[in-house]
């Protein structure tokens, strides 16, 4: 993930990562293979999330409004 962008309050010491998953398998793998690297990098000196959320992707697109009629 080096060289995302990420949002960062530098007043506070604040940072916001996003991650994006297909499916919640992905999910699933890629904290599993975090905790592998956190594991072989144990004396790494980074500090852990003070927090976590879930959020699900509510989102609808225009794809093929070109070709519905409106009102029909």
């Amino acid at each position: 993930m080096t060289g995302s962008p990420r949002p960062l309050d530098r007043e506070a010491g604040v940072r916001l990562s996003v991650m994006l998953f297909a499916d919640e398998e992905a999910a699933q793998a890629m904290f599993a293979l975090v905790g592998e690297l956190r594991a072989a990098n144990a004396d790494r000196n980074r500090p852990k999330p003070v927090s976590a959320a879930r959020f699900e992707i509510h989102a609808s697109t225009l794809a093929g409004a070109a070709e519905r009629k409106i009102g029909a």
